[in-house]
């Protein structure tokens, strides 16, 4: 059964990042327990311990007291040690799973969201924000509680012990909750702008880095510098605001907690004078306050980290909120296309005033090269994202093999589809797998079959370790010919039934256009080929050419016949 998503709620998605793991939760909170009970028990044994020496004097009583707190300390060593494990490993679970959540839905958005965000920040947001339950999980899920847990447990006793006192501790304990909250109540918003100003130094750096060579040709290095340093300035300022309220938060706390202490040992020493209490207990009293000494001087970092936590998950939420639920496409239930039919398709990018496509049709069957042409705007390549699910036509109909195919579900063309588009994108990664990237599964014959159909010979033989050559980011190492070889090559060993290459002679000269476009026409036989393009030549060895403008078709025929009756035609190639 498919786990539920979290709800988009900072706790909501805190939560189910730990769910799941109820027997390591289990395991967990059984020793944190039992850790917990050890050290309220040592100073127990340490008052005990007093009264046995100075009230019967007795050496059997001293020595049976020592032992049990000798063997209540190794039970606390060995569960604290097993608390930290399991915590750890609870920890990192939590944060692969939801990092992994983050992932799925991230890239199962259309093209659209994209093209509103960042690069940059959105990789931040994946990487950095998905660190809250590293960074910020271990005082929320343990320490925490553990702190709460500790304070309740000394109070408890201490008013078991002596009513009096105990409240006399209760009273300072809530003295200082209530300065707390008041002192630290702006760091919520304080960090939850700081991680908004980390997002975006981090998204800039990117951007910058991505368009270094522009940086440089336009001689911006300093402009962009400056704008870093701009950015940079109001996290620091951010962070300055948030260090001004922990530096009156931490001193507080410890104010009270060494406050506390003198007066627990001079209303103590009182109740010892007048018989109330006795020797042991006091020291008891003065332990129990040392226990609790760690989670008072901890108040502060606890309450920040509570803030930095509650601030990160709530971007995470929002961002989870801003996206899209990604569509579940059925398979087709076909291996492979033999026809294709597009009827009165429309689709506005949202808000567009005019169509982007308008009642376009379109019919092509295996064997054919459909030509898309039209000038820039035309719809031409909106057509082409449309039919491979990148966007939601408003309406129209698309029929797969004679059937209708839902708009929703026209992602699922594209596991029958090799794409190559004009702007080819090579990963930091060998020649052969970045080919393999077309089908995964393909043999490194089929690797090197594909390379050299795609005319990558010449290439293979010039790098140094032939397919094994790393391309460096993005295929810097080469040129826009050789990087658009790389593609059909990819394509190549796709073997897919629709193909669709966008632009793909646009990059390259004669030569190499012309074998292309051989390339093309061999790959033409039992596949619809659909080619977006621009130059004469590519244009006049297609079947069909379907003329688009202004999201509409203007014309439909044989690049001949369009030659000889169109003047919009024309007018492209001249």
């Amino acid at each position: 059964m498919q786990e539920r998503a979290p709800t988009h709620t900072p706790w909501g998605i805190l939560l189910w990042a730990f769910s799941g793991a109820r027997a390591r939760g289990g395991a967990l909170g059984s020793t944190l327990l039992l850790v917990w009970m050890c050290e309220m028990a040592i100073p127990y044994l340490l008052g005990q311990t007093v009264d046995a020496a100075l009230g019967a004097r007795s050496l059997d009583a001293i020595t049976h007291y020592g032992l049990m707190m000798l063997g209540v300390i190794v039970v606390l060593y060995i569960a604290h040690v097993i608390y930290l494990r399991i915590e750890a490993s609870l920890v990192a679970r939590a944060t692969l799973k939801l990092r992994n959540h983050i992932y799925v839905q991230l890239i199962g958005q259309p093209l659209a969201f994209f093209s509103r965000h960042k690069g940059g920040e959105l990789g931040h947001r994946v990487m950095s924000d998905g660190e809250v339950l590293e960074r910020h999980g271990i005082y929320l899920l343990a320490d925490v509680p553990f702190a709460f847990l500790t304070v309740l447990g000394v109070v408890t006793i201490m008013l078991w012990t002596n009513i009096a006192l105990g409240l006399v501790v209760f009273g300072i304990l809530l003295v200082a909750a209530i300065l707390a909250h008041f002192v630290a109540r702006p760091l919520s918003g304080i960090e939850k702008s700081a991680n908004s100003l980390i997002a975006a130094v981090g998204g800039k750096l990117q951007e910058i880095v991505g368009g270094i060579r522009t940086v440089k040709t336009f001689g911006r290095e300093r402009y962009e510098t400056d704008r870093l340093d701009s950015r940079g300035q109001d996290l620091v300022d951010a962070e300055i605001k948030a260090g001004r309220v922990a530096s009156k938060l931490e001193p507080l706390i410890e104010l009270i907690e060494q406050l506390g202490l003198v007066v627990v040992v001079w209303y103590g020493a009182y109740l010892v004078f007048e018989g109330n209490l006795t020797p042991g207990q006091l020291v008891a009293f003065i332990a129990y306050m040392e226990l609790m000494s760690e989670p008072l001087q901890r108040a502060g970092r606890y309450y920040r980290q509570y803030q930095q936590a509650r601030g990160t998950l709530g971007r995470i939420a929002d961002f989870l909120g801003s996206m899209s639920t990604p569509a579940q496409t059925a398979p087709l239930p076909f291996a492979r296309l033999s026809d294709l039919r597009v009827e009165d398709l429309h689709f506005t990018y949202p808000g567009a005033a005019k169509a982007a496509l308008d009642g376009v049709a379109l019919q092509a069957r295996a064997g054919e090269v459909i030509a898309i042409v039209g000038a820039n705007g035309a719809g031409k390549s909106t057509l082409v994202d449309t039919l491979l699910g990148f966007h939601t036509a408003d309406s129209g109909r698309i029929f797969v093999n004679g059937s209708a195919l839902p708009l929703a579900d026209t992602a699922a063309l594209r596991d029958l589809a090799g794409v190559v588009s004009q702007d080819v994108f090579l990963f930091h990664d060998s020649l052969a797998d970045n080919i393999r990237y077309g089908r995964l599964a393909a043999s490194d014959a089929e690797i090197a079959d594909a390379a050299k159909r795609a005319g990558l010979d010449p290439l293979i033989g010039r790098l140094p370790q032939g397919l094994a050559t790393v391309l460096g980011d993005r295929g810097s190492k080469l040129s826009g010919g050789e990087r658009q070889r790389v593609a059909l090559a990819r394509m190549l060993v796709r073997d897919p039934s629709l193909v669709i290459l966008d632009e793909p002679t646009a990059a390259l000269d004669g030569a190499a256009m012309r074998d292309t476009n051989r390339i093309i026409r061999d790959l033409a036989a039992g596949r619809i080929t659909l080619v977006i393009a621009h130059r004469r030549e590519t244009v006049e060895m297609a079947d069909r050419a379907v003329l688009l403008d202004h999201g509409r078709v203007a014309a439909v025929g044989t690049p001949a016949e369009l030659k000889a009756n169109s003047e919009l035609f024309r007018s492209l190639f001249k």
